[in-house]
């Protein structure tokens, strides 16, 4: 049996503090759903804590990781909704300006958004304005908490996220491969240099993951946990598609070793291949934390590529980048994203970026190159020249070259830009470990 309780609670037959099986719950009568207040933190766990029940369980992303994992949970927990939902519609008591199950439908909202969905927790919430008669029978107060737990920005967020891994799935199998020297990608494929499954991810996923586990873990950013975590996942598979670290470059692999025998935080200088794209493929989880903040965005964007690239234009492409994605998940247009982000001091660098240079290339003068300023020109280049995130996407992979990390970068930018819902569904379905890459951009917006 698990030793986590939330996981024993949904999966394995464990009982809340008070000694309530997930069954025992679902079997209250009316009245004891209404007098027993302790369930519901039980029930639809979150990251907040309980002012009136302590006890209960605060939602942790390792909760979270070991839920994602079991389909015993996500059946359990959708029998958890039309529970309560039924509950509401039988008993009306909560409709008016203010009554404690609002509270508990606020938590049910979020938790239900983190766990599973936005679309159930929409659907959720448009069934409780249904059963009421209308969003006119509660407070401003209320209705603005039920709002919030919705808001286009948490969308956008799992659009970035879920738009790097899906990028880098549908590339992988061509990585490397001169454009037009392949059958035009339009969906999965198995195959490529490592014959990865359907629905794979390579490196450029599984070191955004890491990336977002430390952010989490630590509440903020630390280069030494998320070193440690990288080494994880390059000597051990940890935050892998396949159970094996596969795409790490040279620079990576070098650090890493560096890291790993002296404890050096930032990379060093080596050859003339410090200027690669990998730390700009994995930044998606910095903006979607500190969306919040676009200055502190930034440095933590341009700080976490030192820890494998030794590079000033590998950090300011990383730094701007995650302004424009900062400023699309608060809900800016493409153009105003582009126009805020251009406000800020750049180096010389990268003014061919801010000048929007690339805006004059054609299609053939694109290239998909594993050099990060060249891919995030591309990756620009792609979200411009489409109207959807489907079509930016593989617009990218179809270029060609480095197409999983070009595929990564424009994911997370048309991702931030569009949001989840515009995703086709075909590219989620068989995404592995969705659920996880999901609900990790829950937590980490919340």
């Amino acid at each position: 049996m698990s030793n986590n309780i939330l996981y024993q609670f949904y999966c394995e037959n464990g009982y809340t503090t008070a000694g309530l099986a997930f069954e025992d719950i679902i079997k209250f009568s009316d009245i004891e759903i209404e007098n027993t207040h302790h369930f519901i933190q039980w029930i639809f766990p979150t990251k907040y804590p309980s002012q009136s029940q302590p006890s209960s369980p605060c939602l942790t992303y390792n909760d979270l990781r070991l839920l994602s994992s079991s389909d015993i949970f996500y059946e359990n927990f959708e029998k958890a909704v039309t529970w309560f939902l039924k509950f509401l519609e039988r008993n009306k008591v909560w409709v008016g300006k203010y009554n404690h199950n609002q509270l508990r439908i606020t938590r049910a909202i979020i938790s239900i958004r983190t766990l599973h969905s936005f679309e159930l927790a929409s659907w959720f919430h448009q069934s409780i304005l249904s059963i009421a008669g209308g969003g006119d029978k509660f407070s401003p107060e209320t209705l603005g908490y039920w709002q919030d737990a919705l808001k286009e920005s948490t969308s956008r967020s799992a659009g970035a996220l879920l738009g790097l891994a899906i990028g880098d799935a549908l590339g992988a199998p061509v990585e490397y491969k001169p454009r037009g020297s392949f059958e035009e990608i339009k969906g999965y494929i198995s195959g490529g240099q490592f014959n990865l499954p359907v629905g794979a991810w390579t490196d450029d996923t599984a070191m955004a993951l890491c990336l977002g586990d430390s952010l989490l873990s630590q509440q903020g950013y630390s280069s030494q946990n998320l070193l440690t975590r990288f080494w994880a996942w390059a000597e051990k598979g940890e935050n892998t598609s396949t159970g094996v670290a596969i795409g790490m470059g040279q620079n990576t692999l070098r650090t890493l070793g560096e890291f790993k025998r002296s404890g050096r935080l930032k990379a060093e200088r080596f050859g003339s291949k410090n200027d690669g794209n990998g730390a700009l493929m994995r930044i998606a989880p910095v903006p979607i934390f500190y969306q919040n903040d676009i200055e502190q965005a930034m440095l933590i964007s341009s700080e976490q590529s030192y820890t494998t690239h030794a590079s000033d234009i590998s950090a300011e492409c990383c730094a701007y980048c995650t302004s424009v994605i900062v400023l699309l998940i608060q809900g800016n247009g493409w153009e105003v994203a582009l126009s805020q982000s251009a406000k800020f001091e750049w180096g010389e660098e990268i003014s061919s970026l801010v000048n929007y240079e690339w805006r004059e290339k054609s299609y053939q003068d694109i290239k998909a190159s594993g050099y990060v300023l060249t891919s995030l020109e591309a990756s620009m280049w792609c979200v411009e020249n489409s109207k959807s995130f489907s079509e930016a996407v593989l617009l990218a992979v179809n270029l060609g070259d480095d197409a999983d990390t070009v595929g990564a970068i424009t994911g997370q930018l048309a991702g931030a830009l569009y949001g989840q819902h515009d995703i086709e569904e075909k590219f989620l379905d068989k995404l592995i470990q969705r659920q996880r890459i999901y609900s990790l951009s829950q937590m980490l917006c919340l």
